[in-house]
């Protein structure tokens, strides 16, 4: 990218440094999982949002959703037993897994928390909560 002088310029000025004192990657696979989303913007004008879900100790995606509309409810739910089913091959976890999210209205629906306590025993902590849980220092 350097050599094709795509590379954004640097910001002119220093970031304060903050101090992470906590543990974000979890001992174990299958205690934490993390589920963010991103927009991509295309060349005709147009965006593909993307939501994922990754497993915070092997750091890997295990299942996504794409749209070049919004990400709804029933799209993170289908993630959601997505990834129980590829993780576990069943329809429920056999613990309880912590599932970090952000509070966008796709991850804080009514019925995507009801079916995650109720179908798939998870323990879904809003970032704040997720937070002080793990020492991360990431903005909401």
């Amino acid at each position: 990218m350097a050599q094709g002088n795509l590379l954004l310029q640097r910001h002119g000025t220093r970031r304060p440094i903050r101090v992470h004192e906590g543990s974000v990657i979890a001992p174990a696979s299958n205690l934490r999982w993390s589920s963010d989303g991103l927009e991509i913007p295309c060349w005709n004008g147009g965006v593909v949002r993307l939501a994922f879900a990754i497993d915070t100790h092997d750091r890997e995606i295990i299942a996504w959703q794409a749209s070049t509309g919004g990400i709804s409810g029933e799209m993170v739910r289908d993630m959601m037993l997505a990834f129980v089913e590829q993780r576990f091959g069943s329809l429920r976890v056999p613990h309880p897994v912590q599932w970090l999210a952000h509070n966008g209205s796709a991850y804080t629906a009514r019925e995507t928390l009801d079916f995650a306590t109720a179908s798939t025993s998870f323990l879904a902590l809003p970032r704040s909560a997720a937070r002080k849980a793990t020492g991360s220092a990431r903005p909401s």
